[in-house]
């Protein structure tokens, strides 16, 4: 059994998505510190043999151990998260992925040399819609559907192995659209859809509103 950690490296992002809740003040990141980075890899190798731990997951062995790199935008980190899953895999043996808005990819393709599974984050091909979101950098066009099928073309050429995931979030602004078939065309490997749930005063959207999104989008 595969045992996936995330690890929230970074609260910082280029985008302002409504229901992001990765937000905790950033001087308390802790990848800037490299020893506190050990700690915390020595103390994840050690679910892979502890007796406990097959008692937890049911008897089942931790055959390996995958740190998912999710943020924020992880690429703003650029070299030092290079430098970081580099240690991750090649020092500590663990397996890396990443989740990513994509927005900065082509220019941190050096990053998938070590990365077995790869989430784009994805909620809507329409312009209106992600800007409604948060979804578009400053002073930035936004990915269309073009442009998130050149990039993993360009992902799966750099690294013919990786594994791509495609991440969405269902909200009051995308909702009712059929989202499903587009990102089908981009042939991805895994889909993987949440919902907008309430905090800090939002909302979210009701149980209704997401049905209609399964429906549309599955049934």
């Amino acid at each position: 059994m595969q045992l996936v950690f995330n690890w929230h490296i970074t609260e910082a992002c280029n985008y302002s998505c409504c229901y992001c809740f990765a937000r905790w003040g950033r001087p308390r990141e802790i990848w800037k510190n490299s020893t506190v980075c050990d700690r915390l890899f020595t103390e994840l190798s050690k679910f892979s043999s502890l007796d406990s731990c097959k008692k937890i997951f049911e008897d089942r062995s931790v055959s390996n151990i995958r740190i998912n790199f999710v943020g924020g935008e992880p690429l703003l980190l650029g070299e030092s998260l290079i430098t970081i899953i580099d240690r991750v895999v090649c020092e500590f043996g663990f397996s890396a992925s990443i989740v990513t808005n994509a927005s900065l990819l082509e220019g941190c393709l050096d990053i998938l040399e070590n990365i077995e599974t790869i989430g784009i984050s994805i909620d809507s091909f329409a312009t209106d819609t992600n800007r409604l979101i948060g979804r578009a950098a400053c002073c930035k066009d936004v990915l269309s559907g073009k442009d998130y099928k050149r990039i993993i073309n360009l992902v799966r050429n750099r690294n013919p192995e990786i594994k791509v995931k495609v991440t969405s979030v269902v909200s009051e602004h995308n909702c009712g659209e059929e989202l499903l078939k587009d990102i089908d065309a981009l042939a991805p490997d895994r889909v993987k859809v949440f919902r907008q749930l309430p905090f800090e005063g939002n909302k979210g959207i009701t149980d209704e509103m997401f049905d209609s999104f399964i429906v549309n989008n599955v049934i």
